[in-house]
């Protein structure tokens, strides 16, 4: 039995990136569409004009994001746009407590880890699953990885 909350369809996913900037090849617009295609309602956490070194931001503005992406009643995930490095700068700017707390079930790898291990300290389950500019991006699209996504989600495997 897993202890992520089953999610039903459609569902809206809040993306954010608390680490490095996309690349100049990736374009997050893409990914946005791919999973408005999927059926998910998509809200977007992060300014794509936003650089500070190699960075989505300064690190103030990207621990805001998240803690806003957190609170938005509307999104039951919260899925990161990249990993990269960067999210370690962000972990005293966060409120943890409150992050977990809000219940989202926080989806991505690499860099992102770093916020599974967090919600983890505090009982709460995460999924080490796609990230927008890594998986909804690729060419060719993989569907089977993103279908099985969508059927982790929604207890259907």
């Amino acid at each position: 039995m897993s202890d992520l909350p089953r999610l039903s369809s459609p569902q809206t996913l809040a993306v954010v990136i608390p680490s490095s900037a996309p690349m100049p090849r990736q374009n997050p617009d893409q990914g946005l569409a791919c999973l408005r295609e999927m059926g998910f309602a998509v809200r977007s956490f992060y300014d794509a004009d936003a650089k500070y070194q190699r960075f989505a931001g300064t690190d103030a503005a990207r621990a805001a994001s998240m803690m806003q992406a957190a609170q938005d009643a509307d999104a039951g995930i919260l899925l990161a746009l990249r990993g990269g490095y960067g999210l370690s700068r962000l972990m005293p700017l966060i409120d943890w407590n409150a992050f977990a707390a809000a219940g989202k079930t926080c989806v991505g790898y690499s860099d992102f880890t770093l916020c599974h291990q967090q919600l983890l300290r505090r009982g709460v389950p995460s999924l080490a699953g796609p990230m927008l500019c890594d998986d909804a991006l690729r060419d060719p699209l993989h569907h089977w990885t993103l279908q099985q996504f969508v059927d982790v989600l929604e207890h259907d495997t």
